[in-house]
């Protein structure tokens, strides 16, 4: 018959702690990674309607800015014609998840 030490119980405990904390940390790691893709491929539908609309868009990843550019044309959205308007975003926070 097999006898477990205290000591045995300890490893296994350490064992099955880091594993579990590892588990869980990858987990939440795919979830933010799944919700950056998702992310990615509404700023690029964004960005592409955008553009059929005459706006440059020019992405700031170390200033943390986005800047809208559009030089002149009507917008098919509002008829207005616009010259040089250009606007930085800087803070952004996206709307909330619909169901």
């Amino acid at each position: 018959m097999f006898r477990f030490t205290i000591r045995d119980v300890l490893w296994l405990t350490v064992v099955v702690a880091l594993s579990a904390g590892w588990i869980v940390r990858e987990n939440r790691l795919q979830s933010k990674l799944t919700t950056a893709a998702r992310w990615r491929m509404a700023a690029g539908a964004l960005e592409d309607i955008l553009r059929e609309d005459g706006w440059s868009v020019q992405w700031g990843y170390r200033e943390d800015q986005v800047l809208l550019v559009k030089c002149s044309g009507a917008s098919r959205f509002s008829g207005a014609s616009t010259v040089h308007t250009s606007r930085v975003v800087t803070q952004y926070e996206p709307t909330a998840d619909q169901p």
